[in-house]
């Protein structure tokens, strides 16, 4: 949990890294929204699904972000 938003990452098996990277990279994003609109992040979750290729690259939806990294 960080500010108040719990957060989870899903990944396969054997992309751990990915997932952790996923983590980092939403902490420090959720900091950044909350600076930049002045506002606290409007929901008490953060899923990311950490997956390893993914054609679009990455996805935003309301409840799952779906993130690749190569």
């Amino acid at each position: 949990m960080h500010n108040g938003v719990l957060t989870t990452v899903y990944t396969v098996t054997g992309k751990t890294k990915q997932g952790q990277f996923c983590l980092d990279v939403v902490t420090q994003i959720l900091d950044l929204y909350q600076n930049l609109c002045q506002n606290p992040y409007p929901l008490h979750k953060s899923n990311l699904l950490a997956i390893p290729d993914f054609a679009a690259g990455a996805m935003v939806n309301c409840s799952c972000v779906i993130c690749t990294r190569k």
